[in-house]
């Protein structure tokens, strides 16, 4: 439920009303829940729509099973309406309440209460004032007296139209028990024009195309487009029979609209001119607003000279010995003398031995994920990254010891967590990272599966417990991860391992993240328990320089045969990360596969969420790509050059 003034956690409803709290009350499923247990809780508002949105999504009742999840939510708006609704699997509410009361619990609706075979599943129910009332609306007539009935007619909030509606006064009268009262009331409307647009563009005082984030660069005989949402919050239809500019250089996509009573459309405004130059004009809508007839907006756009990129050398051709590396310069030139250059790089792969040259593969080296990558995880401009509860949070949520405050922090994070649950690439290959390192897999003949059996030549390692580090194992040689080398590593029960972390998280987010562990290979980090089943082994080569961690048969936390998972991280002297998987590998639940870097501003995600896979029967390979370059993003100012 909610309340506009109560702070009321009362887990036991009662048939509404009643002179008790929560008063004020909006009970849209009142019944005992615990989304301690599961689910989630959102909210959401828009004050220019004027609607307000509580969901209780898949929330279990207390000390129940998943049954008896419940998915509903109540819905305000503008208009005084209420509305209560309900998804179509959702699972009886038993003893639950569903209803609203006043301020001390005197008046209210009682629409639902009690243990009947139902909270509603699939349905909408609405409350709002009646546009026709009585009052009083019950009483008594002493013999020979009369009593006056106050009828009101309320016209607020509805839309133009005819209404009628039938009154009853039952009374005690044997003749005559039910007199109709006959009522019928037309409402006569006024449209009212809103419009909106992006604060970024200068909402409510200008529409500028200039200085606002969106448009970098406004340049001459391109077009740049601002999107106006035209609303009618009034009574009756809006009639727009005239949309235009006073300068040709700005045009509308449409001169006329016809928008119902509290509904929108869209205007679309367009600058594009043939020169450089600073702009202004006035957009007017005129409608039949009986208090607006004419709205004026100003409109204000500059262009600027272009900039002219130059770029020396077109083609380089080098040979290099295995091993060896070698940097060439690359002249960017800005001849223009106005406007900055700004630039990403990309690069297509055209060729390379094992593959066919007629596949070409292109990946963008100025953005930190792939386009498809979602949330704001990015490198360059990233918007930010969420908190990650630290090991001893994670243990308490875990052994049942955590306080309210911890299993909020617990279920605010799991929250977060939903927003990045995606489907796995299904690329031959990812990247670039900041760092240069890219990801391919066994497709194409890109990595060889090669799994290497370490069962009878490594060490099993001992005392392996649920949530485990192994802390410092020695490799015996130097690998170079991210530019630090590193002869050491730690090892975690939960698929993972960390040249410098000692972390023990179950609880995988999606790579890269400004979290602990940090210097992070995760092969499938995923909740694993290795003291219900399976193994870790460990072997090292510094002959070789070979190193390999396998994960075999080991079961998910409170999983069974079903869950085991085996797999193995392998690093090798050439600086190369391969992650394979056997061949009948189940899906890892939630599971996260990449790296990241010793700050978590940098990485790669190969995989990440519940989707259809934790990989089986594959191998991925992590390396850094021959071609790099550095600076990838950036910008030349005018008549100068960048190398």
């Amino acid at each position: 439920f909610a309340s506009f003034t109560s702070n009321s956690t009362r887990y036991q409803p009662f048939r509404l009303p009643r002179r008790a709290e929560p008063v004020n009350l909006l009970a849209a499923q009142w019944l005992d829940l615990n989304p301690a247990q599961g689910g989630d809780i959102y909210y959401y508002a828009d004050a220019d729509e004027e609607i307000f949105v509580v969901s209780w999504i898949d929330i279990p009742r207390y000390n129940a099973g998943d049954e008896t999840r419940q998915t509903f939510q109540l819905v305000l708006n503008g208009e005084g309406v209420i509305k209560y609704q309900y998804a179509d699997d959702n699972a009886p509410g038993s003893n639950n309440c569903i209803g609203i009361q006043n301020e001390n619990g005197r008046d209210g609706l009682s629409i639902y209460w009690g243990n009947q075979d139902a909270g509603p599943d699939g349905r909408a129910c609405e409350i709002m004032r009646s546009w026709v009332r009585v009052d009083p609306v019950d009483g008594r007539v002493s013999p020979g007296n009369r009593e006056e009935l106050t009828l009101t007619l309320d016209a607020a909030y509805l839309i133009e139209g005819d209404y009628e509606a039938d009154v009853h006064v039952l009374s005690n009268d044997p003749d005559d028990p039910d007199v109709v009262i006959d009522v019928a009331m037309f409402v006569d409307g006024e449209p009212d024009i809103r419009l909106v647009w992006d604060d970024d563009f200068g909402y409510p005082d200008i529409v500028d195309w200039n200085d606002n984030g969106i448009f970098p660069d406004i340049f001459a005989d391109q077009p740049y487009d601002i999107e106006i949402t035209v609303r009618n919050i009034g009574t009756a239809v809006l009639n727009i029979d005239d949309i235009s500019t006073d300068n040709a250089y700005f045009t509308v996509d449409r001169d006329t609209m016809v928008i119902d009573p509290r509904h929108k459309a869209f205007l679309t405004v367009t600058f594009e001119a043939e020169e450089d130059g600073d702009y202004d004009a006035t957009l007017t809508l005129h409608s039949d607003d009986p208090d607006e007839s004419d709205i004026e907006i100003d409109l204000h756009a500059e262009t600027f000279d272009p900039p002219i990129a130059d770029f020396e050398p077109l083609r380089i051709s080098k040979k290099l010995a295995k091993g060896t590396s070698t940097e060439e310069l690359l002249t960017i030139r800005n001849h223009g003398d106005e406007s900055p250059l700004r630039y990403d790089t990309e690069v297509e792969i055209v060729s390379e031995p094992g593959r066919d040259g007629g596949e070409r593969i292109s990946r963008r080296t100025g953005l930190g994920l792939p386009d498809d990558s979602p949330g704001p995880l990015r490198y360059n401009n990233r918007e930010r990254t969420f908190e990650v509860p630290d090991d001893a949070l994670q243990a308490a949520v875990k052994n049942g010891t955590a306080t309210e405050r911890q299993l909020s922090a617990w279920e605010a994070y799991l929250t977060e967590l939903e927003r990045y649950d995606v489907m796995p690439r299904r690329d031959i290959r990812g990247g670039f990272d900041e760092y240069g390192y890219v990801w391919r897999d066994e497709q194409e003949g890109l990595v060889d599966y090669e799994w290497i059996d370490i069962t009878g030549i490594g060490t099993r390692l001992r005392n392996v417990t649920d949530d485990w580090n192994s802390g410092a194992l020695d490799m015996g040689w130097t690998f170079n991860f991210y530019g630090q080398d590193f002869n050491s590593l730690r090892v975690c029960s939960n698929g993972f391992i960390s040249f410098t972390s000692d972390s023990r998280s179950y609880q995988p987010f999606p790579l890269p993240n400004d979290a602990e562990p940090f210097n992070m290979i995760a092969a499938q980090w995923v909740d694993l328990d290795p003291s219900d089943n399976g193994d870790i082994y460990f072997f090292t080569d510094a002959d070789q320089e070979l190193t390999v961690i396998s994960w075999v048969d080991v079961e998910l936390y409170r999983g069974d045969a079903n869950t085991r998972q085996t797999f193995q991280i392998i690093l090798s002297g050439d600086d190369q990360i391969k992650l394979q998987y056997a061949d009948d590998n189940p899906a890892g639940t939630n599971s996260s596969i990449g790296i990241q870097n010793d700050d978590g501003s940098d990485g790669l995600r190969i995989h990440w969420g519940a989707a259809d896979g934790g990989p089986s029967g594959k191998a991925y390979g992590i390396t850094r790509s021959w071609v790099r370059i550095d600076p990838r993003v950036g910008q030349v100012d005018r008549e100068d050059l960048l190398e």
